[in-house]
């Protein structure tokens, strides 16, 4: 609750637009303002903010997929489901994009294409807290077990081995799953906050940056032909 405390999401809002006096194009800015109004609780002044950060970067799939948060959220679900799939267009292995768009089809009604969506998440990532969650959703959307699911997805033992050493790897700070509403995003927004408006300081005062040093992820084994999610029907 860093931002929530009285005056520091005001702060943030004005330090960020003080910046773009001096440069309107400096899109953490602009990132970091939408997240603030979202904070505040003022989602149409975040949308706006996001429609110009995808303006200023459009091959970003990172924005359209934050673009698409705050569409969801609003219940835009025809622009949110527009900005999701241009965001998984850019970058079909945002996996992310992948399992809001499986949120927004399922809250649609059109389970079919939740199901593609769901499992294209599981494939991208295999595993993880929103990986089990996509199993989890496919398995109620079906009417079978989670296991059930899985057995029928069946990750090759490649990709399994392949996810252990990315992640081992990485150490990523932990996932936050959606909980409230099908957009209340993946982390929550005063943690976005925080992470954009400390980017946005680096930004400024970091001179020009330099290789780094650090260890190159492990590569992913070809990805093979996908199988159906389909579960096999439950023992009776």
């Amino acid at each position: 609750q860093y931002y929530s405390r009285k005056g520091l999401l005001d702060k943030a809002i004005n330090e960020f637009t003080e910046a773009l006096k001096v440069d309107n194009r400096f899109i953490p800015a602009h990132s970091g303002l939408g997240f603030a109004y979202d904070a505040k609780g003022d989602p149409n002044k975040a949308v706006r903010e996001f429609e110009v950060v995808v303006q200023l970067d459009p091959k970003s799939a990172k924005a359209w997929n934050s673009l698409g948060l705050y569409y969801d959220k609003r219940k835009m679900f025809k622009k949110a489901i527009e900005a999701y799939r241009k965001a998984v267009e850019i970058d079909s292995s945002y996996g992310n994009a992948h399992f809001v768009l499986g949120q927004v089809y399922g809250l649609k009604g059109n389970k079919e294409k939740a199901l593609q969506e769901y499992e294209k998440h599981i494939r991208i990532h295999v595993i993880g807290p929103m990986v089990e969650e996509a199993y989890e959703r496919i398995g109620d959307i079906q009417g079978v077990p989670a296991d059930q699911v899985r057995q029928a997805i069946q990750i090759p033992p490649e990709d399994l081995e392949w996810a252990r050493a990315k992640q081992e790897s990485s150490a990523p700070a932990p996932a936050v799953l959606p909980t409230a509403g099908p957009a209340s995003g993946l982390m929550s927004a005063q943690e976005r906050l925080k992470q954009v408006l400390a980017q946005a300081r680096a930004a400024k005062q970091a001179p020009a940056s330099a290789p780094s040093h650090a260890p190159a992820a492990p590569a992913r084994p070809p990805t093979p032909t996908a199988r159906s999610s389909r579960a096999p029907p439950a023992d009776r």
